[in-house]
């Protein structure tokens, strides 16, 4: 006997695949995928440079975003200038790593700026601090920013999603890009 479907069933079975093909595509959305400017959609992660020769690098910035809307862990790391290199490098540390003493930076319609005192250190965690220094910071989120492939220390193939990008200048630093461009990447492990 030949099973009789109700009218309409045919419809609501494509529309069920249809609902659950967006369900997947919403909540399989990937670090690297891309949000408006609200920063609601900007998904919480660490961001940072990449230092490969196919990526676009700049400065050495890094930064965990938390509750899609503060900026925290903020570090630039450079080597240090004269004056805090006869500290840091008394230590055995040929880098510093520059934060900010904000207790938090907000990220706003897609954009952070921190213009204050920092800490130097010859640790990201501020473990040692050996100076103070000035630090300006800004930067933006890059809407459908491009993606590079390259492969890690590890062999394994890597893609690097650019998510911000922006400008980063200190008193504590030598050697830095003249333009201070720094460029932050959610990055994933392909394989």
């Amino acid at each position: 006997m030949k099973r009789h479907e109700p009218r309409g069933g045919g419809v609501r079975r494509r529309w069920r695949r249809v609902a659950s093909v967006t369900t997947v595509a919403v909540l399989g959305w990937p670090v690297g995928a891309q949000a408006s400017t609200s920063t609601t959609l900007i998904p919480d992660a660490h961001y940072a440079t990449v230092v490969s020769p196919r990526v676009p690098s700049g400065e050495a910035v890094s930064f965990t975003l938390v509750h899609h809307e503060v900026l925290t862990h903020l570090v630039l790391s450079c080597f240090p200038d004269a004056a805090v290199a006869a500290r840091a490098h008394s230590n055995g540390y040929a880098n510093v790593f520059v934060s900010p003493r904000a207790a938090t930076i907000a990220l706003v319609n897609g954009a952070f700026r921190f213009s204050g005192v920092a800490d130097v250190s010859s640790s990201p965690r501020r473990a040692d601090q050996v100076a103070t220094a000035s630090l300006t910071i800004t930067g933006r989120y890059v809407a459908h920013g491009p993606s590079y492939q390259y492969f890690s220390a590890m062999d394994n193939q890597v893609t690097a999603t650019l998510v911000f990008q922006g400008t980063a200048t200190t008193s504590a630093c030598t050697g830095l890009p003249a333009n201070h461009v720094f460029h932050l990447y959610a990055t994933r492990s392909v394989g």
